[in-house]
């Protein structure tokens, strides 16, 4: 790896691609490497060796390039298993993050879905007979299962006379590739 990341015949592609291989080997020999790479004439590498070991030790993008360096130095003095745990205390904060941002994004979407199927509550309830099976059999026919459930569940709790189209779709619903669908879809032919 030293070989090819060094060698300035390869491509800065090629040579990008065994830094990012290096990011996955925490021996000193290899931080180093990345920090000499810092330094390379290639700007392409420069940046990817830069930016891997900021990745690696959660060094910080407003962080100066001496900064960098300084900790570079640090590491020198450290015995392989203190990098190595340090490695690993980085990459659990930055895993506890992202479970953080993952689950205020469901959160965030499961607010909008709750608006959303309240909106088509209203729109729904707002709709003429003709309107209502028109309504179902879009929803019914489309790729989201979310909207699939809500028109099965207005189909079970209204008494209401539904199109043969609306029908159709509903037999469709049967081998929907989504289980909770196929679940409601016999639900409702069931209990109609």
């Amino acid at each position: 790896l030293r070989g090819m990341v060094t060698n300035k015949k390869l491509s800065s592609e090629g040579r990008i691609n065994v830094i990012y291989a290096l990011k996955y080997w925490p021996v000193l020999d290899a931080i180093s490497l990345q920090g000499s790479l810092m330094d390379d004439s290639d700007p392409e590498v420069a940046s990817a060796a830069e930016k891997v070991l900021r990745e690696n030790f959660g060094i910080d993008d407003s962080a100066d390039k001496q900064t960098l360096k300084d900790m570079l130095w640090e590491i020198q003095n450290k015995p392989p298993m203190e990098i190595i745990r340090d490695l690993i205390v980085v990459q659990r904060t930055k895993q506890a993050q992202q479970i953080k941002t993952i689950t205020q994004l469901s959160d965030d979407r499961d607010v909008w879905k709750k608006k959303y199927l309240e909106e088509l509550d209203k729109d729904f309830s707002a709709s003429d007979q003709a309107g209502k099976n028109k309504m179902l059999l879009e929803k019914l026919q489309g790729n989201l299962a979310d909207e699939k459930i809500w028109a099965l569940g207005k189909i079970s709790s209204f008494s209401m006379t539904i199109s043969d189209d609306v029908r159709q779709a509903i037999l469709k619903c049967l081998t929907d590739q989504a289980g909770s669908v196929r679940l409601m879809a016999a639900k409702v032919l069931s209990s109609k």
